[in-house]
């Protein structure tokens, strides 16, 4: 194929079945068939561009629709969806996740749920620390300084803060959940592999499945929080955390197949031990990272 200018290949790129401006074959439909870029051109005006950028981002297209209306309205269809391998319809979980996590958060932190940290002296958690403070105890000081395990200072160090300051611990309970509860998901995915371990079903299912349930508990949470702050319509906030747990039953129904009984018992036993084993885990999480 002869070389083409620049120019003539973006205007060809505008047209159906043109020439793909990226690797310069033939395109036959809106996607290169050799290196998969789209017919989209973005040398035009900012605004179409932004719409652009937007819905390309975040998918915000016939596949966010099709994804809420699974996730919201039938729990445990949209894994189902996922390990049916029917994935390009919907949006990618990870982003999903992503997106109603940010929007989560954003609206805690602004709602002021947690009380507001006040200006307080930070624990660096190194020997300079004691240096700079006036001793109130000697022997104190004396038993910091005589700590010859560095993991030891480590978490001597890592509690003063809440110590000191209460204020300190729900700034890092805000500042920790998202990533917290992100890396409790595969932990989330093996409580439920144990629980339907007879279901053969892939670590990744069971990993998905966790994520589209977490992901409704965020928009849930989200709703609530924003309608509590609404007036007169404040009483609906409560029903959105009421219906977390049927929602949780439901999918569980659902996607593994068992019955009302078994699905009952089953979600019981899987939020008790993922409370149990991961409540620990994040109270460490708020004291080791600041």
């Amino acid at each position: 194929m002869s070389e083409s200018s620049p120019d003539k290949i973006a205007t060809d790129a505008t047209a159906h079945g043109g020439i793909c401006p990226n690797c310069e074959r033939e395109r036959p439909e809106h996607f290169c068939p050799q290196c998969g870029q789209n017919d989209r051109v973005y040398a035009r005006a900012i605004g179409s561009v932004a719409g652009e950028f937007v819905r390309e981002t975040f998918e915000v297209d016939s596949r966010l629709n099709r994804t809420l209306k699974l996730l919201l309205f039938k729990p445990g269809r949209l894994t189902t969806e996922f390990s049916r391998n029917r994935r390009a319809s919907y949006m990618s979980p990870v982003r999903l996740y992503i997106f109603a996590s940010f929007v989560f958060f954003l609206v805690l932190s602004l709602s002021g749920t947690l009380d507001s940290p006040e200006t307080t002296v930070r624990a660096s958690g190194d020997e300079e620390l004691v240096e700079r403070q006036e001793p109130t105890d000697e022997r104190g000081v004396v038993f910091v300084a005589e700590l010859p395990d560095p993991v030891e200072r480590f978490f001597l160090f890592a509690g003063i803060d809440p110590l000191h300051d209460r204020s300190v611990t729900g700034e890092r309970i805000l500042s920790n959940l998202p990533i917290a509860m992100f890396f409790l998901l595969p932990l989330y995915a093996l409580i439920l592999a144990a629980f339907y371990i007879r279901k053969e079903r892939f670590f990744v299912e069971h990993l998905v499945f966790a994520i589209h349930v977490q992901t409704f508990v965020f928009m849930a949470y989200t709703v609530a929080l924003l309608v509590s702050r609404a007036g007169s319509i404040g009483w609906i906030g409560p029903i959105f955390l009421l219906i977390q747990y049927p929602y949780f039953v439901i999918a569980l129904r659902r996607y593994y197949g068992d019955g009302w009984v078994w699905s009952v018992a089953k979600s019981i036993g899987v939020l008790t031990l993922y409370s149990v084993v991961s409540g620990p885990a994040f109270l460490v999480s708020v004291f080791l990272t600041g």
